[in-house]
């Protein structure tokens, strides 16, 4: 038997419906979208406070709860959506995510095959659960789950680098450039397929295209700290050691994010 479908998110701003008409989950929803995490918070908690088993609150707070980190108060909310509604492929593949965040790897394999179970084309669960066997080396199976979420979700531009990461770490170059190369034609905006594009251009001997993809994924994601020292090294390859040492801008802690949208399904966005 197939799982609930997965409750779309509220429409972005600028949408035909008014905010004011919005149900207070919408709102805590739209809040949470936006990247404004502890107004979500609070809304949540509201609504919980009025009914307290709503499943989509008691998840969607889990999830918010994890992205800052609090991954056992995690555990505990979407666990409680779960007992409520068990046949939401979503809130596994989120349970899912958090034991991958604390480590438990085997329980998170366990909830995302769940999820793909109830919804066998829930194409970021793939995904998902292609990442976590590609961290555990087993490069086979991930490169199966990406293809699969390819297959039934063709803008999903993750998937797409997953298989680059796949092919460069077996140092296949050509097939590594040729899957990040397909990410961004899925998502020209991602920073990161442009950082690891240049690394393997870099690799190939091509250091021109590479730096130009390090200036461009600055261009997109100026806090990326990753692309700040990969451009300097190739300038400094170049032996433009000038412009190595010249600022390109404030990178800031990889793992301090600016606000900007994040999916309050699981994974913030890239």
């Amino acid at each position: 038997m197939k799982g609930k479908r997965r409750s779309k998110p509220p429409p972005r701003d600028g949408a035909s419906r008014d905010a004011r008409a919005r149900t207070p989950l919408e709102a805590a929803a739209a809040a949470h979208q936006s990247g404004d995490l502890t107004r979500a918070q609070a809304l949540y908690r509201e609504v919980l406070d009025a009914d307290p088993g709503n499943p989509d609150a008691l998840h969607l707070l889990g999830v918010a709860e994890s992205q800052q980190g609090n991954h056992e108060a995690a555990l505990e909310l979407i666990g409680r959506a779960i007992s409520r509604q068990r046949g939401t492929a979503a809130f596994h593949s989120s349970l899912g995510q958090v034991y991958g965040s604390l480590g438990r790897n085997r329980e998170a394999e366990a909830a995302y095959r769940e999820a793909l179970r109830l919804e066998p084309a829930f194409a970021e669960a793939h995904y998902k659960l292609g990442t976590l066997l590609r961290m555990q080396g087993r490069a086979p199976e991930a490169e199966t789950c990406y293809r699969e979420a390819l297959r039934h979700d063709p803008r999903l531009a993750d998937a797409a680098l997953g298989l680059g990461n796949i092919h460069r770490e077996r140092d296949e170059l050509e097939a590594a450039e040729a899957s990040y190369r397909d990410a961004l034609a899925r998502r020209p905006d991602y920073a990161q397929a442009r950082v690891n594009l240049g690394a393997v251009l870099r690799a190939r001997g091509r250091l021109g295209e590479a730096i130009a993809q390090y200036r461009a994924a600055l261009e997109q994601r100026p806090d990326l700290a990753q692309a700040h020292c990969n451009l300097g090294n190739a300038l400094q390859e170049g032996g433009d050691v000038a412009a190595a040492m010249r600022p390109t801008g404030k990178p800031r802690d990889s793992t301090r994010r600016m606000r900007r949208p994040v999916s309050i399904w699981g994974s913030p966005c890239c």
